[in-house]
């Protein structure tokens, strides 16, 4: 195992000595993630070890770790979302095809070697990434959708049309219109 973490790192040659990396990367560093983030800090966590199979297929396999700050899209307020993703890759040269890949295995495909190992996690931890997050319950946006549904009730009441006098007067149909265009033509 790995205590400095390489910024390069040549997958084919590390897997042949099953090599293991782990380690962490600052938010701050990881500035592909920055447009998604409602605040940049903490650090991502991760494990990787980089080997051969039993059908000499080179695998990466390990997971990250991150607690991020994103904004919630119901309320727009900061929501923490902690993400836990294993990390399963086969590595795939140019030639190669993603036809037979073990379940649960993604491709990565190897076309620039060396390849940059904080690349390699950043692309990871986007995927684990929510599209849309959200507090399981926003603070504050219950009590303000329940005061605007309470004014919101108040004023179609106040501006309904009362009831007609008899009880067997019915209101115009609003539709009427449209059966005298028919009739017409």
């Amino acid at each position: 195992m790995s205590s400095v973490l390489p910024e390069f790192i040549d997958i084919p040659r590390l897997a042949k000595h099953r090599s293991h990396f782990q380690g962490s990367y600052s938010l701050a560093r990881l500035t592909r993630v920055h447009d998604r983030l409602h605040t940049v800090a903490g650090e991502m966590r991760f494990s990787l070890i980089i080997q051969y199979d039993e059908q000499w297929r080179i695998t990466l396999k390990g997971e990250l770790e991150a607690v991020v700050i994103m904004e919630c899209q119901r309320c727009l307020q900061a929501v923490s979302v902690e993400i836990q993703q294993p990390i399963a890759l086969i590595a795939l040269a140019e030639g190669q095809t993603d036809d037979n890949l073990p379940e649960g295995y993604e491709p990565l495909w190897l076309e620039d070697s060396p390849l940059k190992l904080q690349e390699l996690i950043e692309d990871e931890l986007i995927l684990a990434m929510p599209m849309i997050a959200r507090h399981d319950h926003c603070p504050d946006l219950a009590e303000e959708v329940s005061v605007l549904l309470v004014a919101e009730t108040e004023a179609v009441v106040e501006d309904a049309p009362s009831l007609p006098a008899e009880e067997g007067t019915r209101p115009a149909n609003p539709f009427a219109v449209l059966a005298n265009l028919k009739k017409s033509q």
